[in-house]
C-alpha cells in the first residue's frame, strides 16, 4: 500500500482526534483536528478561513500532525500547502465559503 495511503487509513480510521502543531509568533500552537479528507490524491485537513490556525498555516506552513491509535503512535512533519481556491476539492467536499483546504506535503528529513 503507498506510504500516503497507509498514512490517510492510520488518521482516519485508526485515530479519532489527530493533533496539528504550527507556530504562533514565537511559540508553537497545538491544536486537536478532526477527520482528514481524502481527495484527489492528496490528503486534506479543515478548518474554518477565518480561525488563528489558518492564519499562522498560511503565515508559516510548516507544521506537524502527530496522533495515537492506543498502540501506535505518528508523528508527520509537512507543508500545509492553502488550496482554498480548489474549486472541485470544494464541491466534493464541503462547504465553500466556510473551508480553508490545506494540502499535506512532506518535508525531507533534515
Amino acid at each position: 500500500m503507498p506510504l500516503m495511503i497507509e498514512t490517510f487509513k492510520f488518521l482516519k480510521e485508526n485515530t479519532k482526534v489527530n493533533y496539528v502543531a504550527t507556530i504562533n509568533g514565537d511559540r508553537p500552537s497545538l491544536r486537536p483536528f478532526g477527520d482528514p479528507v481524502w481527495f484527489d490524491g492528496k490528503i486534506y485537513i479543515l478548518t474554518n478561513k477565518q480561525k488563528e490556525v489558518a492564519k499562522q498555516i498560511i503565515e508559516n506552513n510548516k507544521v506537524c500532525i502527530v496522533a495515537y491509535d492506543e498502540s501506535n503512535w505518528i508523528r508527520i512533519n509537512c507543508s500545509l500547502i492553502n488550496d482554498s481556491d480548489n474549486v472541485e476539492a470544494k464541491k466534493a467536499i464541503i462547504n465553500p465559503q466556510k473551508v480553508a483546504f490545506l494540502e499535506c506535503s512532506t518535508i525531507p528529513p533534515a
